[in-house]
């Protein structure tokens, strides 16, 4: 809980195992009881996208069990990383360099059908590059945030927002300044009930000591052509 920009009542995600995943490359459904996760394979030296399931214990803590194999459409020697998925839960937009993309990491598209999900699609080169596209992220109304290093911006990974029109995006637009910056501009998240508060991460230079963690509040809300100016 962030609270006053202090974090209050901390709690260990998981009491019953470590969690060695990669958190910015996460995504929860509406009910907090599914988790699709990024897992680095040794055996293939790839990551891929697994699913995990809570189960309630004593002490609110509960259980994470992590299914052994990825998702059915993570096969090959491709990085499937970094899933998103709507609020309703039937869509998930990952990033992936596998065949098909334009080049670099793109953003692919796959739904869900019945509880199986479908053979991922490329967003198109309205959105993607021939350099990289990471870190989806899609709010409450399913528009598109994600980071480019391909698109035109400020410098190194920018945030750009895409409007979601019913069954497809429209163009980005970069959030421009103060979000944007020279440097790594990544991992937007917006908080999907008020749509006021987001988190995002800036990476100066290489290592850990770099990085660090913003959050930003919009005080005047009308949807991504709003927040983009």
């Amino acid at each position: 809980m962030v609270k006053d920009n202090n974090t209050e009542n901390l709690k260990v995600f998981s009491s019953s195992a470590k969690f060695p995943y990669p958190i910015d490359a996460v995504t929860f459904t509406r009910d907090y009881k599914t988790l699709y996760l990024t897992k680095y394979s040794a055996s293939e030296g790839t990551e891929k996208i697994h699913k995990a399931s809570f189960t309630p214990g004593d002490g609110g803590q509960g259980k994470w069990t992590i299914d052994e194999n990825p998702l059915g459409f993570c096969s090959g020697k491709a990085i499937f990383t970094h899933p998103a998925l709507s609020a309703d839960g039937r869509i998930m937009i990952f990033a992936s360099n596998q065949p098909g993309s334009l080049g670099g990491m793109d953003l692919f598209i796959t739904q869900n059908e019945g509880g199986t999900w479908s053979q991922p699609k490329n967003l198109g080169d309205a959105i993607n590059t021939k350099a990289n596209e990471m870190y989806p992220f899609l709010d409450s109304e399913n528009n598109l945030f994600y980071s480019s290093d391909g698109l035109l911006g400020l410098g190194g990974y920018d945030i750009f927002v895409c409007k979601f029109r019913g069954n497809t995006w429209e163009s980005p637009i970069n959030l421009s300044a103060p979000v944007n910056t020279q440097f790594d501009d990544v991992a937007f998240t917006m908080d999907r009930k008020d749509g006021k508060s987001a988190f995002y991460t800036i990476k100066e230079k290489a290592g850990r000591k770099s990085v660090s963690l913003l959050k930003i509040s919009m005080t005047e809300i009308g949807g991504p052509d709003k927040l983009a100016t």
